[in-house]
């Protein structure tokens, strides 16, 4: 099914039919498809439930132009992703689920061993295709439903938000299980009102959580109270499950790295299985640790020119790890600084240093923290 090379020839097509209410795609096999799997352009209320779709070439449910909106995926598994050179450019990173509009309900489906992610919402700034128009601008469209996900092997990210989602309303991507993936378990570029809730992040190589930048200017000065700004709040961040050490050869990763913009908040994440360390490649003399947090996403020596260099502030609260009535490994080192080697912590809790004494009780006040413990 779906013939190579061919735009159009998909597995499954709904091609530019406007509002349909009545039809789904629903309790299908489709496998070994050599372009696509499901692929939605152009199409409202459409169902596409409870599908297994294996060995798919290309982006495997793939929502195309940026208008398709109200539609259900739900309940479907993707596995086995392979790149394709002959479709779009970005088919050449393939998505499980592929998605240029997020006014969509996603819910309960799984990717797996994806060429490049497990999902993709790649949020042009326009409409594509035939119908392209400056008048609709999906990285600034509400988000439908984003629930009860999961993604796992996949070569990239678990959940990929790029370039961006800064939408009027609060978005809130909620109940994400993502782990073994070779970059990311979830990371996110330009942001607004985006809200990570309740995620659990385990065993993926470079952190299992990340936000470049944070959009949207708070200015206290002038009454602003951060209502705009988004957030991570609730869940479960493993560094390296004792059971899966082999993957981890050469790889130190992070629970998570904060942005290169003021003012993101982190709050009520549990990390564990931070600790162990490898030898730092670049320093022969130096081993480099895994740690639960690190600074300055995209942050480059090399780029000091197009990237910010400056300490930002990350507001902390609620954070909990070495609990050595749990079973789980402790976290060896806290934060572990990328270039430019310099942020501020702000810990309005001091739930971290509590943490990272085994303290069983949490003191109050205002704790900050500039440099790596």
């Amino acid at each position: 099914m779906g013939k190579a090379s061919l735009v159009g020839k998909y597995a499954i097509n709904f091609h530019q039919l406007g509002p349909v209410h009545k039809s789904y795609v629903r309790n299908n096999s489709i496998w070994k498809s050599y372009n696509r799997g499901v692929a939605v352009n152009g199409v409202h209320y459409l169902r596409v439930q409870d599908n297994v779709l294996y060995e798919i070439r290309g982006h495997a449910i793939f929502i195309e132009s940026g208008v398709e909106s109200s539609n259900l995926i739900e309940g479907n598994l993707v596995a086995e992703v392979f790149a394709s050179f002959s479709l779009l450019q970005t088919d050449q990173w393939p998505a499980a689920f592929y998605v240029t509009n997020p006014n969509n309900q996603l819910s309960g489906n799984a990717a797996v061993a994806s060429d490049g992610h497990g999902y993709w919402f790649y949020l042009p700034s326009m409409t594509l295709g035939a119908q392209a128009s400056t008048s609709q601008s999906p990285n600034t469209m509400k988000l439908g439903e984003f629930s009860n996900n999961s993604a796992h092997s996949n070569c990239h990210y678990g959940l990929r938000i790029y370039h961006g989602h800064s939408p009027t309303t609060t978005a809130q991507y909620t109940g994400f299980k993502s782990w073994k993936n070779g970059r990311n378990g979830i990371i996110g570029g330009e942001l607004g009102k985006v809200v990570f809730k309740d995620v659990t992040l385990s065993d993926n190589m470079v952190a299992g959580f990340e936000v470049e930048e944070d959009v949207n200017p708070t200015n206290y000065a002038n009454g602003d109270d951060g209502s705009n700004k988004g957030y991570l709040d609730g869940g479960v961040i493993i560094g390296r499950n004792p059971d899966n050490i082999g993957d981890f050869a050469g790889v130190a990763p992070h629970g998570v790295i904060t942005p290169r913009t003021e003012r993101y908040t982190i709050k009520n994440i549990f990390f564990g299985h931070f600790d162990f360390s490898i030898q730092d490649p670049e320093h022969e003399q130096q081993v480099l640790e895994a740690a639960a947090v690190g600074s300055c996403s995209h942050c480059y020596a090399q780029r000091q020119g197009s990237t910010d260099s400056g300490a930002r502030t990350t507001f902390f609260s609620g954070i909990k790890y070495n609990q050595l009535s749990s079973g789980i490994a402790p976290v060896n080192r806290v934060i572990r600084h990328q270039w430019p080697y310099k942020a501020i912590y702000v810990d309005t809790d001091c739930s971290m240093i509590a943490g990272n004494n085994g303290l069983l009780g949490t003191p109050t006040g205002t704790c900050y923290y500039t440099h790596a413990w």
